[in-house]
């Protein structure tokens, strides 16, 4: 599987609102990450909100990290930046992927934005109790 973002989320940057309750402001809204246990479920590009898949979020929802310092076009037109993103003490299942999603307090109503898993240094592996961080691209999250 490729990287890719959502549909849902790529249909409510041109406009579209009805997937979701409210519109995605990616420098302002809470925008979480965390990793994935594609071994336990597996996000799809049709997928709206992360519901679909959380039951192999690491960490759990509750415990997914808020992305810190979140920029649009500030790296260059059209970018979302986030400073790099550290999870304390990570551990769980093995992880396949980095999931981003917009906090929304309840699994069920949290947007689902995007997901990597293909070119990110260190994954996959097995989260053993230590700090993991994930260094984002200089050249931003996404571009759109």
């Amino acid at each position: 599987m490729a990287n890719f973002l959502a549909d849902a989320f790529r249909n409510s940057l041109i406009g579209k609102t009805s997937d979701y309750s409210a519109r995605v402001d990616l420098d302002t809204d809470t925008i979480k990450a965390g990793f994935q246990d594609e071994g336990t479920a597996t996000p799809a590009v049709g997928n709206v909100f992360i519901t679909s898949f959380s039951s192999g979020l690491v960490p759990a929802f509750a415990s997914c990290v808020t992305l810190g310092s979140p920029t649009v076009g500030v790296v260059a037109a059209g970018v979302f930046d986030a400073a790099d993103t550290t999870f304390t003490a990570l551990t769980g299942a093995s992880v396949e992927g980095i999931v981003v999603f917009k906090n929304v307090t309840v699994v069920g109503d949290s947007p689902f934005l995007f997901y990597y898993n293909t070119g990110i240094t260190g994954v996959p592996f097995t989260p053993s109790g230590g700090d993991v961080t994930i260094q984002w691209n200089a050249s931003g999250l996404i571009q759109v």
